[in-house]
C-alpha cells in the first residue's frame, strides 16, 4: 500500500506531464516524498509532496462508512521567483486536466484516481534561509484501489 502523497507523486513524475522527475534519475525538477533535500549534488529547483490532513466527505447511513478524502501539499522550491511560481502554477493546470479513473501503478500496487481537488490557489511561501522561492499547493484526492 502506498500513502496518497506517493500516488500522487507517481501522477507528477510520468512522462507525459513532464513536471518533475524522480530523484534517483538525477535530472532538473526531481520530486521527493516529504522533504526538500539540501546540499552538493542536490537540484536547488525541486519539489516535494507532503501527506496533510483529509476531509471527511460524508458518511453512508446504511453501512455507517466514513467516506474521507485524503489530503496532499505540493511544495516547490526555485532559484526564481517566477520560475517556482509558473512550476507549480503548470501543476495546477495539469491536476485540473486529470480524466477521471486515470490509472496509477507503482511497483504491485495499481490505484485509479478519480479526482483531484484543489483547496487552495499557488501560494507563495516566502524564501528559505537560502533564499530561494517557496510556493505549494494543496489539494484532496478521490482515490480508488
Amino acid at each position: 500500500m502506498n500513502t496518497p502523497a506517493e500516488i500522487l507523486k507517481a501522477l507528477l513524475i510520468q512522462p507525459s506531464a513532464a513536471l518533475f522527475t524522480d530523484p534517483e534519475d538525477a535530472t532538473a525538477w526531481p520530486l521527493y516524498i516529504s522533504a526538500m533535500p539540501d546540499g552538493t549534488g542536490v537540484e536547488e529547483n525541486c519539489g516535494a509532496v507532503y501527506d496533510t490532513e483529509g476531509r471527511v466527505v460524508t458518511r453512508l447511513l446504511a453501512s455507517g462508512t466514513v467516506i474521507v478524502l485524503p489530503g496532499c501539499q505540493i511544495k516547490v522550491r526555485a532559484l526564481d521567483y517566477a520560475v517556482g511560481y509558473s512550476r507549480l502554477k503548470d501543476v495546477s493546470e495539469e491536476l485540473s486536466a486529470v480524466k477521471y479513473r486515470t490509472p496509477i501503478t507503482i511497483g504491485l500496487n495499481s490505484y485509479r484516481i478519480d479526482s483531484i481537488i484543489q483547496t487552495s490557489p499557488v501560494i507563495s511561501m516566502g524564501q528559505d534561509p537560502l533564499r530561494r522561492a517557496m510556493f505549494s499547493l494543496n489539494v484532496l484526492l478521490a482515490l480508488v484501489g
